[in-house]
């Protein structure tokens, strides 16, 4: 699958947190730099994809699956995602 950037750029903001943490969207707004709209679509479609899921915690919290991980650290994305 071929991430846009505002989709790069959300899971690359998860994959920097610990496996125990989680961000809401208007955190993740303001660490990856996207309006709300873009980063509820960017959410969307990586949970759809596998990517991320929902915390345990709140449904509105997102955190990267260890799928989503690995996908930033692929070459095409690495420089990319930092």
């Amino acid at each position: 699958m071929a991430l846009t950037e505002p989709e790069l750029k959300v899971l690359a903001t998860l994959s920097m947190l610990n496996p125990s943490q989680s961000l809401s969207v208007e955190e993740i707004c303001g660490a990856a730099g996207f309006a709300e709209q873009a980063v509820r679509h960017a959410l969307l479609r990586l949970s759809r994809s596998g990517l991320i899921i929902n915390s345990t915690v709140s449904a509105s919290r997102w955190k990267p699956t260890d799928r989503g991980r690995r996908v930033t650290r692929q070459p095409v994305y690495r420089d990319y995602a930092s």
